[in-house]
């Protein structure tokens, strides 16, 4: 079940991204870059675990906070990643 809602919570990020809202060019970059690493280690093992587990739920933290006043809609979606990741143990 932590897989699903991983996959769903990066459905939900990849709708977010195609939302017009006001992200700049470096922020909708580190969302893609996050959304590319979390797909790669989906694609490659079972479970996300050991250095890159932790860095890409560091990367989910440090853009939650970042996203948090001015896009409330990213910040729910990057609070579901986290929540999906620490339900896999990460």
């Amino acid at each position: 079940m932590p897989r699903r809602a991983l996959h769903d919570a990066l459905n939900a990020l990849e709708h977010a991204l195609a939302d017009p809202q006001d992200l700049d060019l470096a922020d909708r970059r580190k969302l893609l870059h996050l959304q590319s690493d979390i797909e790669r280690a989906l694609e490659a093992t079972e479970e996300l675990e050991g250095d890159t587990g932790d860095e890409v739920v560091e990367q989910a933290q440090d853009l939650l906070r970042r996203f948090e006043a001015d896009h409330p809609v990213l910040t729910t979606v990057l609070g579901r990643l986290a929540d999906a990741l620490s339900a896999m143990g990460i």
